[in-house]
């Protein structure tokens, strides 16, 4: 799992001075905007943990560039619902308290790392960046298969992840079920 955060509320002289691959705020700055003010963090290393995304349902955690949103809106969604329908059975099923403990959201939301708990499930553009610019990212583990989920849902059953392993095509977007146990990278904003 790696965690993502943004960089913000700092001064001009910090702004001049960020570069991709720097250490700051108990992560690797992979990503800046073109004004210098905005930019994201991931941890330097990835939880090695295997969380689902959640049981199947809509949170409408949708946005493609906003996780900390998406990160927030999951939570709440496992933190009301006490139940679920089976999206096989169509089935209303009972559900509690610890579906949400088995999510990525929250494991990301709860994780602390060098004092900075900020962290949160990248959004599925979020995710692309750290991909494209993995390279500033020097201990990105691909963990069996490379594929890492974000927390951009695809509807009822499915989240979008990336594929991290290197393609001759580039960046490799895919949906997947979100029962199933994927590895997690998570920012700091």
């Amino acid at each position: 799992m790696y965690l993502i955060d943004d960089i913000e509320k700092i001064t001009k002289e910090e702004k001049s001075s960020f570069k991709l691959g720097q250490k700051y705020q108990g992560g690797i700055i992979f990503y800046i905007d073109e004004t210098g003010e905005h930019g994201l963090i991931c941890a330097p290393n990835d939880i090695r943990c295997d969380e689902m995304w959640g049981r199947n349902s809509i949170t409408n955690a949708n946005s493609p560039s906003d996780g900390e949103a998406n990160t927030k809106l999951i939570i709440k969604y496992f933190t009301d619902e006490a139940t679920y329908q089976d999206p096989y059975t169509n089935e209303i099923v009972n559900g509690s308290l610890n579906h949400l403990f088995e999510t990525a959201a929250y494991t990301c939301d709860s994780y602390e790392l060098y004092g900075y708990d900020d962290w949160y499930l990248p959004a599925i553009d979020e995710l692309v960046q750290m991909y494209l610019n993995r390279k500033f990212v020097p201990n990105l583990n691909y963990g069996e298969n490379g594929d890492f989920c974000s927390s951009t849902e695809y509807g009822n059953k499915d989240s979008y992840n990336v594929h991290f392993r290197v393609r001759p095509t580039g960046v490799y977007k895919f949906y997947y079920n979100k029962n199933n146990y994927n590895y997690l990278y998570s920012p700091n904003p």
